[in-house]
């Protein structure tokens, strides 16, 4: 039980400490006019990179279907500019 307790307690602590972090972090940015643009992109960041990745992972296979496939040149150009697109993007 008093295990238990000890795990409570440290959980609660770092809890409260993150939240003091992401406080100053907030206080800290939003001192500067960037501060918010700042912090847009960086959210918009975290939402479109997993977007990017699952992309990378679909495009290449169909490419490889219409390159097997039917052939048709304006689709294979498109996917080949999307993926060159969205590298170009994740950089």
């Amino acid at each position: 039980m008093k295990v238990k307790k000890s795990i409570i307690i440290n959980a609660v602590h770092s809890f409260k400490t993150n939240v003091n972090s992401v406080k100053y972090m907030f206080k800290h940015i939003f001192k500067y006019k960037e501060g918010k643009n700042y912090l847009f992109l960086k959210a918009l960041a975290a939402v479109l990179s997993p977007m990017f990745s699952m992309a990378l992972i679909i495009f290449p296979g169909l490419l490889i279907n219409e390159l097997s496939g039917e052939q048709r040149m304006p689709v294979v150009l498109l996917y080949i500019g999307m993926i060159a697109g969205i590298l170009f993007c994740k950089m």
